[in-house]
């Protein structure tokens, strides 16, 4: 299956970014959920280095909801629901 970034989240307070991604040609997979979580504490550490931010957001990776549409890269709009 292969995967891509679909939408990020940044919370208010800039404490917790949420990136949801797109899985295709697997609906629901443990292994790369897995995967991704445990590469988000190195891609963190990374972040927090190169950027050189006070506070680094946690990372959390989401897959992507089934029947949600996803906002452009540069759109700042929220998921949407299909039904919306």
């Amino acid at each position: 299956s292969a995967t891509r970034r679909a939408a990020v989240e940044l919370s208010r307070d800039m404490s917790v970014a949420r990136l949801y991604y797109a899985v295709l040609g697997a609906p629901d997979d443990a292994e790369l959920s897995a995967a991704l979580a445990d590469a988000a504490r190195r891609l963190r550490r990374e972040l927090g280095r190169t950027l050189h931010m006070k506070r680094t957001p946690e990372l959390r990776f989401v897959p992507t909801p089934a029947g949600r549409v996803l906002p452009e890269a540069d759109d700042p709009a929220p998921l949407q629901d299909d039904d919306a």
